[in-house]
Parts: C-alpha cells; structure tokens; sequence
C-alpha cells in the first residue's frame, strides 16, 4: 500500500471520529451495513466498525479469510490488506461493480447466464469452504476491474 493510501485514510479516521455519526455525508463514503461504513480509498477501500453489538465483523472477516486461505478459496474473497489493532477499521481490495450491477447492464441472455452461473459457482464453493459465511447474496459478491467475482462481505 503506497503511502497516499495512508494518508487518506488517517484522513477518514479523523473525519469519522469528529463526524457525529454522520457517515454518509463524508468524502469518499460508499455505503454502509448494519454495524460497519465503507470508505473509497481509490485502489482499496476502508470498512469502519462503528457499532460491535458483540460481534467484531471486521475480526471475523479476517479469520474468514485466513480460513479461506488455507481452504484454497482466498482467489474469491476480496483481501485484506490491514486491519486496526482493535479490528475497527479494515482496509480492503477494491471491486468495481456488483453482480447485480453486472446483470443489470449484460448485453444478452447468454452473457446473463455466464455471470449467474459464474455467481452460483462462487457462492457454491465459498459456502463449502466457509460454512458459516451467510451473507453471500449479489450485492456483497463484486467484480474487479480485471473481471474476477469475489465476495466483499464473508462474515457470519
């Protein structure tokens, strides 16, 4: 990670931490979940835990991915390149579009059934890998700008 990563997201740290709660009207926001925000890094992007409720989803992301790694499937996870020593903040691999997004501007029928079948084949072989990983619907399974589909949310 070059160093204007870093600095950017020293950035958002510090725009987070005076921001109220405020996330969505930050630079560089992208959306948010249930207890995390994500943040556009340019090559990367930086997911921020702001609410545990007892779980540590960006903890429990990292696990999953070393268990992906050792079950041979981290080539369909998004990486993480860093996380905070108290697991709330995460810097990630950037994807470039959803598999909803990628369905929803296919050309044909056959370009269609290459992407879901590509999907059904991700989801299939990560839920084998990853047993307890739930949340693998088309919105947190993404496409890179090489064009290789790996989920970005595998916690459980």
């Amino acid at each position: 990670m070059t160093r204007d990563y870093m600095v950017q997201y020293r950035e958002i740290k510090k725009m987070v931490n005076e921001c109220n709660g405020e996330y969505y009207n930050l630079p560089y926001y992208i959306g948010s979940g249930i207890s995390r925000v994500v943040f556009d890094l340019g090559n990367y992007i930086v997911k921020y835990q702001y609410s545990y409720n007892n779980e540590q989803l960006n903890k429990q992301e990292m696990t999953a991915y070393r268990i992906g790694v050792k079950n041979g499937v981290s080539d369909l996870l998004a990486k993480p390149i860093y996380t905070s020593p108290d697991y709330k903040w995460m810097i990630m691999e950037k994807m470039q579009s959803t598999v909803s997004d990628a369905l929803k501007n296919s050309l044909n029928d056959t370009e269609r059934k290459k992407i879901i079948g590509e999907y059904e084949y991700v989801k299939k072989k990560l839920k084998l890998a990853l047993p307890k990983s739930s949340d693998l619907h088309r919105g947190n399974v993404m496409i890179n700008k090489v064009g290789e589909m790996k989920a970005v949310d595998y916690v459980w």
